[in-house]
């Protein structure tokens, strides 16, 4: 893994901790994570899995 892949990892771990501590942040803080999240993860399949269409 490479170094910035886990500090992605790190700060979104740290995002979803605070995330849940208050209800209220959640409403704020998941989507906000969740955006970005979905689309590194369909970069990544995609550079996996070059035949693959999503």
């Amino acid at each position: 893994m490479s170094w910035p892949a886990a500090l992605l990892g790190l700060i979104v771990a740290a995002l979803l901790v605070v995330g849940t501590i208050p209800i209220f942040a959640s409403f704020v803080v998941m989507p906000i994570l969740g955006h970005p999240t979905w689309h590194l993860y369909r970069k990544l399949i995609a550079s996996a899995y070059p035949n693959r269409t999503l």
